[in-house]
């Protein structure tokens, strides 16, 4: 079993679940020799909302976002909206910190619902170099701020990382990161402009990985 992502239930910690490759997203409840598969197909993100564990979020390959009000036994998929675009195999979602309704969403641009999961707006234009006809140029990873829940980012397969504090405008502050597939992006616990983006060669069979930071919100990047 290959987990791509894992998720812990905030309100209780028994609860683990995770989606992997071939087998689904899988759940285990206190007992980790035990696990069962809540919803089939390749399973990634998975997010649980912190105040009810019945309510989670999981998805299948290419974005196919699921929505459960009872703790896995039916699922309603939702984001319909973005259902067209270009995404990624593992396509990244996360649950706003502040408000569990608000979701975001990364095709080749971002979606955001504020009704958990009715409806999907997009908040921004294409984030990628563009689109060459292939499954490539799609995002990859987004985060968002603890200190300040206004700071967002996206990273690319394609290079790219954008960053946003307000949702509507978005800055490129991929200059100075090699042209590589952005795996993740993260803001620092502490320091609001910190940053930092890890970076992966295995497509373009570049072995090294790496890990860059950036104490100005992008502006300078150094390999750390």
């Amino acid at each position: 079993t290959q987990f791509y992502k894992m998720e812990i239930d905030p309100s209780n910690p028994d609860i683990i679940l995770g989606g992997t490759q071939d087998n689904g997203t899988i759940q285990t409840v206190g007992d980790p020799d035990n696990w069962e598969k809540i919803l089939g197909g390749d399973g990634f993100y998975a997010e649980i909302h912190p105040d009810n564990s019945n309510i989670i979020y999981a998805e299948y390959q290419w974005g196919q976002v699921r929505k459960t009000v009872n703790g896995g036994a039916n699922w309603i998929g939702i984001g319909y909206d973005f259902r067209d675009d270009r995404t990624n195999w593992s396509t990244p979602f996360i649950m706003d910190h502040n408000n569990p309704d608000i979701l975001y969403v990364g095709t080749y641009r971002l979606w955001k619902t504020e009704d958990a999961g009715n409806s999907f707006v997009n908040i921004s234009d294409d984030l990628t170099q563009g689109d060459d006809g292939s499954s490539y140029h799609t995002i990859t990873s987004l985060a968002q701020s603890k200190i300040n829940s206004n700071y967002l980012l996206v990273g690319t397969d394609d290079g790219r990382v954008h960053f946003s504090m307000n949702e509507g405008e978005w800055v490129d502050i991929s200059n100075g990161l090699p042209i590589r597939w952005i795996t993740s992006v993260a803001f620092d616990p502490f320091n609001e402009n910190t940053i930092y983006s890890t970076v992966s060669g295995f497509r373009w069979d570049e072995p090294e990985s790496h890990i860059f930071k950036s104490d100005d919100l992008g502006e300078n990047w150094i390999p750390i």
